[in-house]
């Protein structure tokens, strides 16, 4: 026992502590239209892009910086096509305008990061057809460092934390609404939906390592691929951010925008001991 506790805590030395993951310290905390996040919320906030042949620059979806070396997405987010994943894009918010603006508070030319990726590591269970398991590794080639505008989620690895699902609860979403055919927002958006238990007598096919989640309105559509599902937890006495979900897809009976529509998220605590592995070797 006293040498899985000691490989426990070297898996979490690798990972931040709940001083630095899960927090910011927003300036404004405001939202317009009931979307808009403010310029320093949600700073774990990542953008894939991609290039084709030619040259040109895509931005494809959204994932979750977890520590300085990794970000974490869906898989099917990495997949090879016309566009090929290269970069991550850290610390933006307007992704139309070189120098975002919230109010009085601007974030500096630097603010916003972009580091090539060095390998991509998709789960060995992962299902292309459907998606099972749809979680992926993002190395970066270079590492990261924290400010008040990147700085990382926390994983559930609290023993507290693993087994629970979260059925019934409110949980949160942010994005830029990106999906491999669409953009809706040049701001980063957040929206809560509601944590529902299986299928909720709908029809269509349950996996343990999924989470199921309804939206009011377009709320649910309003995620990026890739990008989290977060709660806030408090866990000896911190409270903090943590990612539970990877938004995998949705719309799932072509009712965006409804109250009938339905998100599919990968669960994360299904993957810990898969992630805690990568993220050492």
């Amino acid at each position: 026992d006293w040498i899985k506790s000691e490989i426990i805590e070297k898996d979490r030395d690798l990972l931040p502590t709940t001083e630095e993951c899960g927090k910011y310290d927003a300036i404004t905390n405001r939202i317009i239209g009931g979307a808009q996040t403010g310029i320093e919320e949600y700073p774990w906030t990542a953008l894939l892009l991609c290039a084709n042949e030619k040259g040109d620059i895509a931005i494809n979806c959204g994932g979750s910086l977890i520590n300085k070396y990794y970000v974490i997405t869906a898989a099917h987010c990495t997949e090879e096509n016309e566009y090929e994943l290269f970069k991550v894009r850290l610390g933006d918010w307007h992704i139309t305008e070189d120098k975002d603006c919230d109010g009085h508070l601007c974030g500096l030319p630097e603010r916003t990061i972009e580091i090539y990726i060095n390998n991509i590591l998709r789960h060995p269970r992962y299902n292309p057809r459907n998606l099972d398991y749809d979680v992926a590794l993002l190395r970066l080639k270079d590492r990261v460092e924290y400010t008040r505008f990147i700085k990382p989620i926390c994983l559930p690895m609290d023993v507290s934390l693993r087994g629970k699902r979260y059925d019934g609860n409110s949980a949160t979403i942010v994005g830029w609404g990106l999906t491999e055919t669409n953009q809706l927002s040049d701001i980063k958006l957040k929206a809560t939906v509601q944590i529902i238990y299986g299928n909720n007598g709908k029809k269509f096919r349950v996996h343990d390592s999924k989470i199921y989640a309804t939206g009011n309105g377009n709320d649910s559509c309003r995620g990026d691929s890739g990008g989290p599902l977060m709660i806030k937890e408090e866990v000896n006495e911190n409270k903090n951010w943590y990612l539970i979900g990877i938004i995998s897809y949705g719309n799932l009976n072509n009712t965006c925008g409804t109250e009938e529509s339905i998100g599919i998220y990968a669960r994360v605590s299904s993957f810990l001991d898969w992630i805690n592995d990568t993220i050492r070797t």
